[in-house]
């Protein structure tokens, strides 16, 4: 602290003089960096300076950019390439300029050519400007900027030699005509310029508007009082009105003319004047300006009365250009509509002057006229989409003239835009006051410099009253101020130029720092508040310069034309026109910027991140963080130093972006990566639409498939966890969902649907009476393919065996069936029970998902209401349905039930023969084709399939028996599966038995309980002797062969068909029907007449052994009467 410092002056220069001949250093801060300038005098000569390197690895010159590149290991220094300028009759020109590097690591900088007479200054300067015009007057009155950075500029020419390039119109048609020019990016060239005109006569041929859309075309409106202007077929009007007329004309990118109409009325002798336009998304085009007739075309209007001295319009076009959507008056003053702008919801905003007490005002700051006689207050109008009604409208002034953008309030051809807007409904508007007590709001300039000032200011037009006033300022020094143009950036800075007289008008980091003319440009751009300054500037030479019309790109370059007569106006080295063509004057086109890299940071559906932190590297360095809408700026950065943006905001991933060799502003947005889920739900071979598909974890989101099964999520931030689920009443899905994590690329989640299998209804009712529940089971959609279920019989308050006969099945349905019965057979007693209820269960589905209710309740419906005097099993057609019920497994068939029953029931003579008809028929139906094809073949297929099982047996001494391995309830399933709608004697009933048993034998080799007993890795031999072996070696050598040749010479049997066939072959083999007849004859007994399971281990061998020795010794003609006694 001892040697600290305290009252050091401070300086914004340090000139080191003569440190070459003739030549001196200038060093000074610009933007929180230090430069120098090496100031040349005349005569002096610039290849005296040299600068020597020391210490660096490697010294070079880039070729692309002329920088002078110094290399340390792996770090670079750069030192910009030289800009070289002179002062001439008080403007600045830019001259060409070059490092050259020697042998003996110097570095010089080389000039070609300059006026040795003027200083030479080596010092940056502007991005481009360029004169544009003729030998005649040329006037520049708009200027519009596309996203490549090309700049379009309309005005009126009267030079006959107006630069043109791939013109619409190569030459001048009458003495005036409008021009349309499209410049290059960086101002060198021409991309198209065109004459636009006809033979005007005494009157006026001028653009006063343009307007860029996306696609970079240009829409210009003006004025013209030629019979001949250009206009194309199928246009709005092709015609010319009376007097003046406006026009709209639509340029294509290349310059081709879209659509060209006049835009009049009738009445003879009265003029109209377009001034301004704008274009939405659409393509549809808004024209402002001013007409004097009453026969103006009005289409849905607010205003359809026409002031006495005339009114300003607003008029939208349709795209095509050939009808009119809106058309309005506004006014009755003699107003003249300035300047509009179209914001995105289509809400056109105008601007100009009124003397008028009786402007239609709304929501205003200022409802009421405050100026004096003929003087002019501002107005700030807002229309709605429709162009029916105002949302927002007010006066704005003090007691003196108050223009908006203009030099004069009702000179409708006096050049001026005067109005900007945002994204948020705010109107920013310049022009002139002389007002002292001009209405302001956190001002810049509170007080009032001179004769005339401009101003600046702010509405809020979503807002009502004096709060609709944001900010309002003069801006001025003591001569004459005007300002004409203007326009605001992404983050609400204001830009401003114009014209002024003032020495002392309110300068900061100026590119001119010193008035060149009482007739200069300025170049204002304000910061947010408008409270300060970021920039401003006097601009042009020593004779007329004006800005008439402002423009920004994306990134805030400002993009200006206006007119000057100053044969010395300020032009860059790369400008496509360097010098003024003579003539009263030319038009300009001059790009100013603040090296800024600008930008916004928006999550995936376009929405401002506020909050955000962005970091800069590069020099300078920095960090900052986004607004409330997600925008952020560096500001005071280096011309020609390379900067990388990086972005980081919780959840996101963003990748970073660069500039290298920064010459402008630049404008960097940031949207995060994203990925996208995508895929299909299918069933069977097609899509299923209308499937909900919701996202969730990292994002919350639904969307359903379209007709073929598609969906997709798209726009989904990087680096998240995802899952999607799939959701359609009467469907499941395979997976139940899908999830991701860290989700860094796009990913493909599909889902395989599966129809829903469930009962038709909740619950069922069955009589007693009618001996039979019929169960209905639905699918929901037969595109799946085949499906099964599984279904199964329990006790409720009814129990099987004396109430309903237990059933165990598996119903299938075949591809597009959507409905399948089965049926429960009800016992009808005759016992006074009361209602009771069992439950059908499904399960196991294959192909669909199971549905709701599952369970479903069967209620028995008692039928009986006196208790019983018999039994009623000594009923024949109650005995012949038990038979059905235990053998068949179905309700009887009318003609089988009644020939049994009529058999006991005729035979003679009665009553002896009752009994014994009783038991033919009981065998009748073990002996039944019917049978035979499907209970006896079910118990053959288990036999050769997994063999016997063993039972104990103390009949004559403890010892072991083989015994069969089907059990009561595989045995009943299987049996009904194989007897499904199955009736023998009815037409066609061979081909449903052989359908039912080559979808049964397929099914059953694909049982886990088979597969593991026969692994597909079995060679066909294996399998086969395997199969002969269980079955008690039944085949023959040419059997075995046959049964092996299904295989087809494969060396495993993975052929589920042929394992099929084969196991069919072993159990419909002749030799185990006769072998097994005896033994499935007394199991009958137990699962037909007793329906148990339990004793066919541990007792039929006891119970069985004589009976079978009785069947098996007994001859053929007393088999029967043996069969009967073992039955009974």
């Amino acid at each position: 602290p001892a040697k600290w410092r305290t009252g050091i002056c401070t300086y914004s220069h340090v000139r080191y003089q003569r440190v070459y001949p003739g030549i001196d250093v200038v060093y000074y801060g610009n933007q929180r960096k230090l430069e120098y300038d090496f100031v040349v005098a005349p005569a002096a000569n610039p290849k005296n300076i040299k600068l020597s390197i020391t210490g660096a690895d490697d010294l070079h010159v880039d070729a692309a950019s002329g920088d002078l590149v110094l290399r340390i290991g792996d770090r670079e220094l750069r030192q910009l390439k030289p800009i070289a300028y002179q002062e001439m009759n008080g403007h600045r020109r830019e001259v060409a300029a070059n490092y050259v590097l020697t042998a003996k690591r110097e570095v010089s900088i080389d000039i070609p050519s300059y006026d040795k007479t003027k200083t030479l200054t080596i010092d940056p300067v502007l991005f481009y400007s360029s004169f544009l015009g003729g030998s005649g007057l040329d006037e520049g009155n708009d200027i519009g900027v596309d996203g490549a950075g090309n700049a379009y500029i309309t005005g009126r020419t009267q030079s006959p030699n107006f630069p043109v390039s791939n013109a619409a119109q190569s030459t001048r048609v009458g003495t005036e005509d409008v021009f349309v020019t499209k410049f290059s990016a960086d101002g060198s060239a021409l991309v198209y310029s065109t004459y636009l005109g006809g033979t005007e006569g005494s009157n006026d041929e001028a653009g006063h508007g343009i307007a860029v859309d996306s696609s970079g075309n240009a829409y210009v409106t003006g004025e013209t009082g030629a019979t001949n202007f250009p206009t194309t077929a199928g246009a709005f009007k092709t015609t010319v009105g009376s007097g003046v007329d406006a026009f709209v004309t639509k340029l294509s990118p290349s310059g081709a003319l879209v659509y060209s109409t006049y835009l009049n009325g009738s009445a003879a002798g009265f003029n109209t004047i377009g001034r301004a336009i704008a274009v939405d998304a659409g393509g549809n085009a808004y024209v402002t300006g001013f007409t004097g007739n009453s026969t103006f075309p009005l289409v849905n209007p607010f205003q359809s009365t026409i002031g006495g001295t005339g009114s300003a319009f607003i008029t939208k076009f349709n795209p095509a250009g050939s009808a009119l959507v809106y058309s309005t008056l506004l006014g009755t003053g003699g107003e003249v509509g300035r300047s509009i702008k179209v914001d995105s919801a289509g809400s056109a905003y105008v601007v100009g002057s009124t003397r008028s007490t009786t402007f239609p005002v709304l929501n205003a700051f200022q409802p009421a006229y405050a100026g004096g006689t003929n003087t002019f207050d501002v107005f700030v109008t807002r229309l709605n989409p429709a162009g029916s009604a105002l949302v927002y409208s007010t006066y704005f002034g003090g007691t003196g003239d108050d223009i908006a953008g203009s030099s004069a309030a009702q000179a409708a051809s006096a050049a001026g835009q005067g109005l900007a807007i945002d994204d948020f409904g705010n109107a920013y508007v310049t022009g002139s006051t002389t007002s002292t007590n001009f209405p302001l709001k956190n001002a810049f300039q509170s007080a009032f410099g001179g004769s005339t000032d401009a101003f600046v200011l702010k509405l809020n037009t979503n807002a009502s009253g004096a709060s609709s006033l944001v900010y309002s300022t003069y801006l001025g020094g003591s001569g004459d101020d005007l300002a004409l143009g203007i326009a605001v950036n992404v983050l609400g800075q204001a830009y401003v130029t114009g014209g002024t007289g003032s020495s002392n008008f309110p300068l900061a980091s100026p590119i001119q720092a010193t008035l060149p003319s009482l007739n200069s440009m300025f170049v204002t751009k304000f910061g947010a508040t408008g409270s300060a300054l970021v920039y401003s500037t006097y601009f042009g030479g020593n004779l007329f310069n004006r800005g008439y019309s402002l423009t920004l790109d994306n990134a805030g370059n400002a993009f200006i034309t206006g007119s000057t007569s100053s044969a010395g106006f300020t032009t860059t080295a790369n400008a496509f026109q360097k010098t003024n063509s003579g003539g009263n004057g030319d038009a300009f086109a001059t790009v100013i910027a603040d090296p800024t890299i600008i930008g916004r940071v928006v999550d995936e559906n376009n929405n401002g991140i506020p909050g955000a932190t962005v970091n800069l590297s590069g020099v300078p360095f920095g960090t900052t963080t986004t607004d409330a809408n997600g925008y952020y700026t560096f500001g005071f950065l280096t011309v020609g130093n390379n900067y990388t943006v990086s972005v980081s905001v919780p959840n996101y991933i963003f990748n970073s972006q660069s500039v290298n060799n920064l010459q402008k502003n630049v404008r960097l947005d940031f949207s995060p990566v994203v990925v996208t889920i995508g895929g299909q739900v299918t069933l069977g071979g097609g899509g299923l639409d209308a499937v909900t598909m919701t996202l969730t974890v990292g994002k919350s989101l639904s969307t359903q498939t379209n007709a073929s099964g598609n969906y997709s999520f798209p726009n989904l931030p990087a680096g998240r966890n995802y899952t999607i689920t799939p959701s359609k009443p009467a469907f499941g899905f395979v997976p139940t969902s899908a999830s991701f994590t860290n989700v860094l690329t796009n990913q493909t989640a599909n889902f395989i649907a599966s129809a829903t299998i469930q009962f038709n209804v909740g619950s069922y009712v069955a009589n007693e009476a009618d001996g039979k529940a019929t169960i209905t089971i639905t699918r929901t959609s037969g595109a799946s393919g085949p499906a099964s279920v599984r279904y199964s019989i329990s006790d409720g308050t009814a129990k099987q065996k004396s109430d309903y006969i237990l059933a165990f099945g598996t119903l299938r349905m075949a591809a597009g069936e959507t409905s399948k019965s089965f049926q429960v057979l009800i016992v009808d007693d005759v016992y006074v029970e009361g209602d009771e209820f069992f439950f059908v269960t499904l399960s196991d589905p294959v192909g669909a998902t199971l549905g709701t209710p599952n369970p479903a309740m069967v209620t028995i419906t008692d039928n009986d209401t006196v208790p019983p005097t018999s039994n009623p099993i000594d009923q024949s057609r109650f005995f012949v349905q038990e038979h059905y019920y235990d053998f068949l497994s179905r309700y009887p068939d009318a003609g089988g039930w009644d020939f049994w029953t009529n058999n006991i029931n005729n035979c003679t003579p009665q009553p002896s023969c009752i009994d014994a008809q009783r038991i033919n028929t009981s065998a009748a139906y073990f002996l039944s084709i019917e049978f035979q094809q499907t209970g006896y073949l079910v118990e053959r297929i288990h036999k050769s399939a997994f063999g016997d099982a063993t039972g104990a047996s103390t009949l004559g001494g403890a010892h072991q028996l083989a015994v069969p391995t089907v059990r009561f309830t595989d045995f009943i399933s299987d049996t009904e599966e194989i007897g499904d709608g199955l009736v023998v004697g009815q037409t066609g009933w061979e081909t449903v038995l052989e359908n039912n048993k080559q979808a049964f034998t397929s099914d059953f080799v694909q049982r886990t309980r088979f597969t593991t007993a026969f692994p597909t890795s079995m060679t066909p031999a294996q399998f086969v002797d395997k199969l002969n072996q269980n079955a008690g070696n039944v085949l023959s050598t040419s059997d075995r062969a046959t049964a092996i040749a299904l295989f087809g010479g494969a060396t495993d049997t993975t052929n589920t068909t042929a394992r099929a066939q084969a196991l069919r072959q072993l159990a419909e083999n002749q030799n185990l029907v006769t072998a097994e007849f005896n033994r499935a004859f007394v199991l009958m007994q137990f699962f037909g007449y007793l329906r148990i399971n339990s004793m066919a281990i541990t007792t039929l061998p006891k119970w069985s052994k004589p009976s079978l020795s009785r069947l098996n010794t007994a001859s053929a003609s007393g088999l029967e009467d043996h069969q009967i006694n073992v039955s009974m």
